[in-house]
């Protein structure tokens, strides 16, 4: 995820319960009751079911709500303004018990039964909808479980099995957009098979994007998204920019036309075009004015152009390194440097820590060094991970600094968050929470040229 997308989430700007469209309904009906040995009466009348939006500019709308009758079965209909994922919950003399995750879609029937109080262990849910998201989970489970197996060195890969292993693996989420069309499923499914391509093929990745962005589905902005990236990978950044103007002339909703318009300004920022990028951050600022949800995000990408701008020096900093000596500024000059900023505890890291290790391997005779800076972690977590790991480039040492003057200095949003600097110790990009595979092609492409 990247910090734009993180910033919108936190505004609340993207909800699958989003309005647009016209009104939609579906008929739900089922049966919640009783486990004998608490109650032997065999009345179930009483038991609320409440189907809710979280979000909005109305914060809580309520989509649906029953009673059970005495035998505990229930019915009616639910109206929304457009498919997605909403909260359920169960209560009975107004105690709540329990909640989970629906799935609504105009007129795909949903069967609901529960028996309390282990409602996660007797919960039933069948829909279109939830039939299509379980084949989904078992696909994200199965990959999860190939990529975790991967990572933890129980098997051998290499830089060239890597790309068939995802375009395999693609083309397996890929395959939901057509076996469950029209479902939430089968939106995600279209959305992870094109993330996954990101940097490994590209050519393809930009087809998928342009043929499935036409589809009436949610994730609009983030395909387009990840389709700029890859022509400004295979093409230019001009390209890449056309694209996204031909598709803020779509019908998109206002959250997709905010996403689209910050990662223009993304784009300007990354690859040094300070005038436009401000121009347009300026434009943006003015036009959203009344948005304070926004704020925040413009404030960051005005300190990364004054600080952490394309062509700029690294920030000054000065660290302790766990094996002994400093690392400081001044001294990423001579070689390409990737300097990256992480939590060792968290997964995603876990999972790229592989292949950072395999391209270290691959390209550190020709030039290549890295340096981890590790926040937010322990000095036993980063001796663990060092050693488990046998991380073979310098790795700041724990506990010796102030994260909040990292995370300052950096102007940091998430993590991990990776610079990229040039032999001469000046800015190429700054990285938050990309795709491992294009800051990789971006290594690459500076060790060409320098």
């Amino acid at each position: 995820m990247n910090k734009q997308l993180l910033f919108i989430i936190l505004a609340g700007l993207i909800s699958t319960s989003m309005a647009f469209g016209q009104s939609k309904e579906t008929s739900i009906r089922g049966k919640i009751t009783v486990d004998e040995s608490l109650d032997s009466t065999g009345d179930y009348s009483g038991i609320s079911l409440n189907i809710v939006s979280i979000g909005g500019e109305r914060g809580v709308d309520t989509l649906f709500t029953a009673v059970t009758n005495i035998d505990g079965t229930f019915s009616g209909k639910a109206r929304f303004n457009s498919k997605g994922e909403f909260t359920a919950s169960i209560s009975r003399y107004d105690i709540p018990l329990g909640a989970f995750a629906v799935i609504l879609s105009d007129a795909d029937p949903l069967t609901i039964s529960a028996e309390l109080p282990d409602i996660d262990g007797s919960l039933s849910i069948s829909s279109n909808e939830h039939k299509a998201m379980d084949t989904y989970k078992r696909v994200e489970s199965n990959y999860n479980r190939i990529v975790d197996f991967i990572n933890s060195g129980a098997v051998e890969v290499t830089q060239d099995t890597i790309p068939v292993i995802l375009n395999t693996w693609s083309d397996l989420f890929w395959s939901l957009r057509e076996s469950h069309k029209g479902t939430l499923a089968a939106d995600i499914g279209t959305l992870r098979s094109i993330e996954i391509l990101g940097g490994y093929n590209d050519d393809k990745l930009i087809e998928r994007v342009r043929q499935s962005i036409q589809d009436d589905s949610f994730y609009t902005a983030a395909k387009a998204k990840n389709g700029a990236n890859a022509l400004i990978r295979i093409e230019s950044v001009d390209a890449a920019l056309s694209f996204i103007d031909s598709v803020l002339e779509m019908n998109l909703s206002e959250d997709d036309r905010i996403a689209l318009e910050m990662e223009q300004i993304e784009i300007k920022i990354d690859h040094g075009r300070e005038n436009e990028a401000k121009e347009m951050l300026y434009a943006f600022k003015e036009t959203y004015k009344n948005n304070d949800n926004l704020k925040e995000w413009v404030d960051v990408m005005v300190y990364d152009i004054e600080h952490v701008f394309p062509g700029l020096p690294v920030p000054e900093f000065s660290l302790q390194l766990h094996k002994g000596g400093r690392v400081q500024h001044s001294d990423l000059t001579g070689k390409v440097h990737l300097i990256e900023i992480v939590n060792f505890a968290n997964t995603a890291y876990q999972t790229e820590h592989t292949l950072l290790g395999l391209m270290y391997e691959a390209y550190q005779d020709e030039g290549l060094e890295i340096v981890t800076i590790p926040i937010h972690d322990s000095r036993v977590t980063v001796n663990a991970f060092i050693e488990d790991k046998n991380v073979k480039w310098p790795v700041v040492s724990a506990g010796q600094f102030n994260s909040a003057d990292i995370i300052q200095t950096f102007n940091l949003t998430v993590l991990p968050t990776r610079i990229l600097v040039d032999t001469q110790g000046k800015i190429i990009r700054k990285y938050s929470g990309t795709n491992f595979a294009i800051i990789q092609n971006d290594i690459i492409k500076l060790l060409e040229e320098e």
